[in-house]
């Protein structure tokens, strides 16, 4: 996963708590659980970050 710096970004939220406005936000109570299986789906391969685009209507 070259290029991508989650374990200090996971390591500084774990401090401080989540920023006021974010994903977590979007994604709801579950967030942790959903973020945590794209990380293992990450780091075993299984999928890849291809291209994220978001939309505020």
């Amino acid at each position: 996963m070259s290029g991508f710096r989650i374990g200090s970004n996971l390591a500084h939220i774990a401090e401080s708590g989540p920023p006021p406005l974010g994903l977590h936000i979007l994604m709801g109570q579950d967030a942790p659980v959903k973020v945590a299986n794209m990380l293992a789906g990450l780091e075993h391969n299984a999928i890849a970050p291809i291209e994220m685009i978001c939309r505020r209507n």
